[in-house]
């Protein structure tokens, strides 16, 4: 997240980046992001995975305030691959 918009990187190494904006209230946020091959995450589990990283980052003191702090850590890449 950054601030109330919804930032996602196509994968590690890329960078391809998708931003959506107002994702931080029910009235504008985003139910699904489906994918080509038909695999998708609801908002619930872009929440989840939020959180995991948040718990994750906060409890081995690592700083994620942009995607390349994201991209530096394997185990918070795995909790977005996992997903």
């Amino acid at each position: 997240m950054s601030g109330s918009d919804l930032k996602i990187c196509s994968y590690v190494g890329s960078s391809a980046e998708l931003t959506i904006l107002n994702q931080t209230t029910s009235e504008t946020k985003i139910e699904r992001l489906e994918l080509d091959n038909n695999k998708y995450l609801t908002d619930s589990d872009v929440n989840t995975i939020i959180q995991q990283m948040s718990a994750y980052a906060s409890s081995n003191s690592i700083s994620f305030t942009s995607l390349s702090n994201v991209k530096a850590s394997a185990d918070l890449v795995n909790i977005i691959a996992t997903a």
